[in-house]
C-alpha cells in the first residue's frame, strides 16, 4: 500500500524533513528536480537587469593585486555595455523576484506547496561563469538553493550571529573566516537547503545559473513599529494604558522598579494577545509587495460590469493570504464573512478563474466589492500579451 505521507522532492516525508532540519541544520536533495530546465537563458537574465523596476545586482571579485577590496558591489539597471566590459571570470548576477515577471519561473513554487506559503519571498536567479560567487555569507532567512545549470561548489560552516566577524571594506556582508564544517558539488536538479544563520559559500565551476527561493521572516522591530501603527487605528487602543492600582509605597522615587516593568509588559501582552490585531499585521506585512508594485490609495472603489465568461488571472506579483474571515492582498487586510471562506481559498490557491466562478464563489456583498477592488488595484487582471525582456549577450 502506498504511503499517503507527503514527501519533499518526492524523497523525503515533509514532516521528517521539517522536524529534523527545517531552521536546524542543512540538507542536500540530490537530484530533487531531475530534468529541470530554466525558462530563462543567461542572456535573457541578463535582459531583465536592463530594466529600470527590477532590482539586480553583480559582484565582482577582484585579485589583490588590484590594491583595492576584493569584493566589488554594482547595482543595476544596467547598460550592454556594463555586461560586455565584465571580465571572464569571478563575477555574479543576481536578479530579484524574477517570479513576478516570469511565469514559468514562479512555476517552481509548485515544488514547495507543502510550506506555509505565506512565508514565501521570491526566485532570485544568479548567473556566473567559472569562479563566480558572492562571498561566504549568512542570510536571516530559509533559502532553498537549486542548481539549474553548471555545476557549483558550496563549502557550509556553523551559525553566525551578530557577533560574527565580517569584512570592513565592502558594503557586501562577507564573513571575514569560515570554518568549512561540509561541502558539495551541486549539479542540475540538486536542492540545497540552508537554514537561516548559516554560513555558506558557493562558487560556480563552469557556467552556472542557481535559483534561490527564499522565505520572509520579519525581526522584532519590523513586528514591533508594525504592530504598534495596526494599534494605531483600533478604537479601543487608548485604553490599553499603563495601569498601576497595586502601586505600593515602597515605588517612591526615580526608580523603576522591577513591578513597573511587569505592569508595562501586561499591558503589551494584552494587545499582542488580539489575534485580530495581530493577524491584520502579519497577514499585510508578508502580503505587501517590497517594490511597491500596488499602490491603494490611489484606487477608487467602483462597480465593474464584467461578462461572466471573462477569464481573469492573478497577477504575477500578487500576494494572497488569510486567516479566519479576514483576506490579505498586496498589503492590505479585508474583512469578510465565514461563508466567504471557501472564495478566500480559491483566490490564495488558485491561478485563474472566469469571472462568473468567482463571483459566484461571494457570499457577502463586501466580498463582492473586494472582487472589484482586486480588479481595480491590478491585484486581479485580465490577459493580455505578454511582454518580455530582449536578451543580451552576456560573457
Amino acid at each position: 500500500m502506498m504511503s499517503s505521507t507527503p514527501l519533499l522532492f518526492d524523497q523525503m516525508p515533509v514532516d521528517t524533513f521539517l522536524r529534523e532540519y527545517w531552521q536546524k541544520k542543512p540538507c542536500l536533495f540530490k537530484q530533487a528536480l531531475p530534468g529541470i530546465v530554466s525558462p530563462l537563458t543567461p542572456d535573457e537574465l541578463a535582459g531583465l537587469a536592463l530594466e529600470d523596476d527590477i532590482e539586480s545586482r553583480l559582484i565582482i571579485e577582484h585579485g589583490t593585486e588590484h590594491n583595492q577590496s576584493p569584493w566589488e558591489l554594482r547595482r543595476g539597471p544596467f547598460t550592454e555595455r556594463d555586461f560586455a566590459r565584465l571580465p571572464d571570470t569571478h563575477w555574479t548576477l543576481l536578479v530579484q523576484a524574477v517570479d513576478q515577471w516570469v511565469p514559468e519561473v514562479k512555476d517552481l513554487l509548485k515544488s514547495f506547496q507543502c510550506l506555509p506559503q505565506w512565508r514565501l519571498d521570491d526566485i532570485m536567479i544568479s548567473f556566473a561563469p567559472e569562479g563566480g560567487s558572492v562571498g561566504p555569507h549568512f542570510d536571516q532567512y530559509d533559502v532553498f538553493l537549486v542548481q539549474v545549470e553548471g555545476t557549483r561548489h558550496w563549502d557550509l560552516g556553523p551559525a553566525c550571529n551578530h557577533l560574527s566577524a565580517l569584512n570592513t571594506d565592502t558594503e557586501l556582508k562577507i564573513l571575514t573566516d569560515m570554518a568549512v564544517t561540509e561541502g558539495w558539488d551541486i549539479t542540475p536538479g540538486d536542492v540545497l537547503y540552508v537554514p537561516p544563520s548559516v554560513a555558506h559559500h558557493g562558487v560556480a565551476l563552469d557556467n552556472c545559473l542557481t535559483y534561490s527561493i527564499g522565505f520572509r521572516a520579519p525581526d522584532a522591530v519590523e513586528m514591533l513599529q508594525g504592530l504598534a501603527q495596526r494599534l494605531d487605528i483600533e478604537p479601543d487602543v487608548d485604553f490599553m494604558r499603563y495601569q498601576d492600582a497595586d502601586l505600593s509605597a515602597a515605588e517612591a522615587g526615580h526608580a523603576i522598579t522591577p513591578q513597573a516593568l511587569e505592569r508595562m509588559r501586561a499591558v503589551m501582552t494584552k494587545a499582542m494577545a488580539r489575534d485580530d490585531v495581530l493577524a491584520d499585521w502579519l497577514g499585510a506585512f508578508m502580503t505587501q509587495n517590497k517594490y511597491d508594485l500596488f499602490d491603494w490609495d490611489d484606487v477608487e472603489d467602483g462597480n465593474l460590469e464584467l461578462s461572466p465568461t471573462q477569464f481573469v488571472q492573478k497577477a504575477l506579483p500578487t500576494r494572497i493570504a488569510w486567516f479566519g474571515e479576514r483576506l490579505y492582498v498586496n498589503g492590505r487586510a479585508f474583512l469578510l464573512t465565514t461563508e466567504d471562506q471557501p472564495l478566500m481559498a480559491s483566490l490564495a490557491h488558485n491561478q485563474s478563474w472566469t469571472w462568473q466562478s468567482l463571483t459566484d464563489l461571494a457570499a457577502s456583498e463586501q466580498a463582492l466589492e473586494v472582487l472589484d477592488l482586486l480588479i481595480l488595484s491590478g491585484s486581479l487582471e485580465l490577459p493580455e500579451e505578454d511582454a518580455f525582456a530582449a536578451p543580451v549577450t552576456v560573457n
